[in-house]
């Protein structure tokens, strides 16, 4: 969880004792599983005097020390409303969406409703919101219109959800007007998660 930002991983054959950890910094971990092989060994050293998740590969053995759980901020109940936008995800979109993001460094997508040929689309338009920045637009079919739609939500942290679950088999947005974006993966090795991305401002 980070402020505007939860997320929820359910990973049944994960081969880890059941633990609470503290992770401060989840782009270092990121940055640490990135350099290893497909097969990983993780193992958790939290009796220790520093505690730390230990990870081997064939090549490399690396630890990443853990922070005190009770420095971390609780995670917060999302409270669900009824969504008014549920559409299925493809790799090819979020493809799309991905590279949309690379050409623009803003961390703004502005997501209104636009219609093309009388069919309802979602537009996500990535750019600061004035007329002298850089834009670039991307639009997919939904199948309604929602009115007066203008929500802010951070760039960034979307790419990173979609980056993190291109591999997916099956996947959902859902969007309400109040302005929380929901997304839902699943993936063939079984793994299944979910992000929520509340609008900026709200």
């Amino acid at each position: 969880s980070s402020g505007d930002l939860i997320g929820e991983i359910i990973c049944p054959s994960f081969d880890v004792t059941d633990s609470e950890i503290g992770i401060f910094t989840t782009s270092k971990l990121m940055k640490m599983l990135s350099i290893c092989d497909k097969k990983i060994t993780l193992s958790i050293a939290d009796k220790s005097q520093i505690p730390k998740i230990i990870i081997s590969d064939n090549v490399y053995d690396q630890e990443y020390v853990l922070a005190d759980k009770f420095l971390i901020p609780k995670v917060p109940k999302v409270e669900e409303p009824e969504f008014d936008v549920n559409v299925s995800i493809t790799t090819e979109i979020i493809k799309n969406i991905i590279d949309a993001k690379k050409v623009i460094s803003s961390d703004i997508v502005k997501l209104t409703m636009v219609k093309h040929l009388e069919i309802p689309m979602l537009k996500f338009t990535f750019g600061d919101n004035n007329q002298y920045s850089d834009k670039i637009s991307y639009s997919i079919v939904v199948d309604k219109i929602i009115p007066n739609l203008d929500l802010n939500f951070s760039s960034i942290k979307k790419k990173n959800i979609l980056s993190f679950n291109k591999d997916l088999t099956k996947g959902n947005l859902y969007l309400s007007k109040d302005g929380l974006l929901k997304f839902t993966f699943e993936s063939s090795s079984l793994i299944e998660s979910k992000y929520f991305l509340v609008a900026n401002g709200k």
